[in-house]
């Protein structure tokens, strides 16, 4: 007999006898679906007196008319049925009152699926030049590999309605009369800081929109070099970021903070 590809409903087939028999047996399946709950997922041999529409899940080892059956979903109509569950199928445990959820292999509590941390790194190894923003504590943190540093932005305190979002980066290779950064602003925006460092050796950064000079010129060495500053940037303007180096600087970091409305 054909059956669909998920949950086995029986299909009926070309001038088939009692069709009843076939429908009746696929709304008894959706039914049992529809229903989640389940009594129990610990029982392995089926009840002796069993009633109609009752619903297990088969434990492990499970014995007489439920052996090799181990994990499925039994209900009984009649005689015992089985469905084989799918991964992400969710039911009601009713002895336990929780949700179990089925991962492709067994059944488990669903808050551990939800619990389960998201893949990628859980740990700060491997991360560089990383900025975040503390904006209820005036506090942008940069990370360098090693630590956190800690710069002051209480000059860029947001407002209600208002985001704070940092731009930060290294130019690893000395640059001579560059422009390094290019950006197109999709969104209005205000520049309330920039923040420049170098590992070694000194620099100097300008800041042009759409090609203009703002005149704001930024001496930079191994000392960390903060400036405030107010700028309103729509969208479509063109920011640069320009950089004049000796040939010995290295690494020169860069933080560009500007404020947005939510």
């Amino acid at each position: 007999m054909e059956t669909t590809p998920h949950v086995q409903l029986p299909l009926l087939y070309t001038q088939q006898a009692q069709k009843e028999l076939t429908v009746n047996e696929a709304l008894s399946r959706i039914d049992v679906l529809l229903n989640t709950g389940a009594r129990s997922q610990h029982i392995q041999n089926p009840p002796v007196e069993p009633m109609i529409g009752d619903v297990y899940i088969v434990a492990k080892t499970a014995a007489g008319l439920w052996s090799n059956q181990d994990g499925k979903i039994a209900y009984f109509n009649q005689l015992w049925r089985f469905i084989i569950p799918r991964e992400g199928m969710t039911m009601w445990v009713m002895d336990q009152d929780k949700l179990i959820t089925f991962d492709g292999n067994e059944w488990i509590d669903t808050l551990q699926v939800e619990a389960s941390p998201p893949p990628g790194p859980t740990t700060l190894s491997g991360l560089t030049d990383c900025a975040v923003v503390l904006p209820q504590s005036n506090q942008l943190l940069s990370y360098n590999g090693s630590k956190w540093s800690n710069i002051a932005i209480a000059s860029i305190r947001p407002m209600l309605g208002q985001m704070v979002e940092v731009l930060a980066g290294t130019i690893d290779v000395p640059v001579i009369q560059g422009y390094p950064l290019l950006l197109s602003v999709p969104i209005p925006i205000q520049l309330t800081q920039i923040a420049v460092q170098t590992k070694a050796g000194t620099a100097s950064c300008l800041i042009k929109v759409n090609g203009v000079d703002i005149g704001l010129t930024i001496g930079s060495t191994s000392s960390l070099s903060t400036y405030t500053l107010a700028v309103n940037l729509q969208v479509g303007d063109r920011l640069a970021l320009g950089v004049s180096a000796t040939t010995n600087c290295e690494g020169l970091s860069f933080q560009i903070t500007s404020v947005r409305g939510i």
